[in-house]
């Protein structure tokens, strides 16, 4: 068996498609709803075609079309996953997705979709995923805003104008003149990108943290919060690392949380020798966005209330503080931080 046959979310079971799943997706095609953005309903003829290309594409490709079902009732919920295709004259893996209208208005197209991505971009090892949209399609925009995907362009798609989105393991945020080199993201699904944040941990906190919490605390934490184990369970409850590069090496590392009405920074740590070079503040930049593009109205985060020269850091950055927050983490230990936040300004807004 494939061990991409089948796959959980939180509240979704995925099964490979079978030849038997035909009469759920025949009910799905002749839904007017669910068909409005999708060129129509579909004949039975239509449908089976379907069938044959995409059990063809599993057979091929060894990933494809999942059907979805709802884990807590069994009931058919819709079908979506990775596909080949051409998009605007380039071969691309596209990600597909559609739910039945009983299922829609409850986050589960982007509890999907976010899935898919990890599948795609850690399990495969694609550098690169599109998905394709209409403009009239808001909850589809939607949903790609929230798993991160950024627009690219408009493109033609089955004599339809469409919009073309992306979501890149890489991001290359920017270059000028206050450094010869570019700044790349990475974001971390794999073993090898979270072994290489550990790695950095070990030397950032090592190196800051030990005069300001003490060395016992530093080993503690390291391995409750930044171990392999820990980082790989912060990824699957939806956290999201970023590895920060220049041209020449991983330099550190960032790691946010998206919640109900705000992106929470759990983690932004460089270098000690690539301090004071504006990284920072680009990082900071990058969440705006991730945040803007979220529908989120704030960024927040806490920090030692000891770690003077990074709460004088998020102040020029915009960040106000709320005040102490202590936090018991186990281990005899305490976390003595402030809170801070900064208020982020959604695009047509003054």
């Amino acid at each position: 068996m494939n061990h991409l046959d089948s796959f959980e979310t939180e509240r979704l079971q995925a099964e490979r498609l079978q030849e038997d799943h035909f009469e759920l997706i025949h009910r799905m095609h002749q839904d007017e709803r669910v068909m409005a953005h999708l060129g129509g309903p579909r004949s039975p003829e239509q449908t089976s075609d379907y069938m044959e290309q995409n059990l063809t594409h599993w057979a091929e490709h060894g990933y494809g079309i999942w059907i979805l079902s709802e884990r807590a009732t069994g009931h058919f919920a819709g079908r979506g996953g990775l596909r080949s295709v051409v998009l605007g004259g380039k071969d691309e893996v596209e990600v597909a997705y559609g739910l039945m209208p009983e299922f829609w208005n409850q986050g589960l197209a982007t509890e999907f979709v976010r899935a898919v991505v990890r599948i795609g971009l850690s399990n495969i090892g694609l550098s690169s995923l599109a998905c394709v949209t209409q403009r009239e399609n808001t909850a589809s925009l939607r949903v790609l805003k929230k798993a991160d995907f950024h627009f690219e362009r408009d493109i033609i798609y089955k004599g339809t104008p469409s919009l073309l989105y992306r979501r890149d393991i890489t991001r290359t945020l920017c270059t000028g003149s206050w450094t010869e080199s570019e700044l790349i993201l990475e974001e971390v699904f794999d073993e090898a990108r979270i072994q290489t944040v550990e790695k950095l941990a070990y030397e950032i906190w090592n190196e800051h943290f030990t005069p300001i919490i003490g060395k016992a605390q530093v080993d503690y934490m390291l391995e409750k919060f930044q171990s392999i184990k820990a980082i790989s369970g912060q990824i699957e409850q939806c956290f999201q690392y970023y590895l920060i590069k220049t041209d020449e090496d991983y330099i550190g590392y960032t790691g946010v949380q998206p919640k109900e009405d705000e992106l929470f920074l759990s983690k932004l740590y460089i270098t000690a020798s690539q301090r004071g070079k504006g990284y920072g503040r680009k990082i900071v930049q990058f969440l705006e966005g991730m945040a803007r593009d979220k529908g989120l109205n704030t960024i927040t985060l806490t920090v030692n209330k000891n770690n003077l020269d990074t709460i004088k850091a998020y102040e020029k950055f915009g960040f106000e503080n709320l005040g102490p927050v202590v936090q018991d983490i186990g281990g005899g230990f305490v976390m003595d931080d402030y809170r801070m936040a900064k208020q982020i300004e959604q695009q047509g807004t003054s």
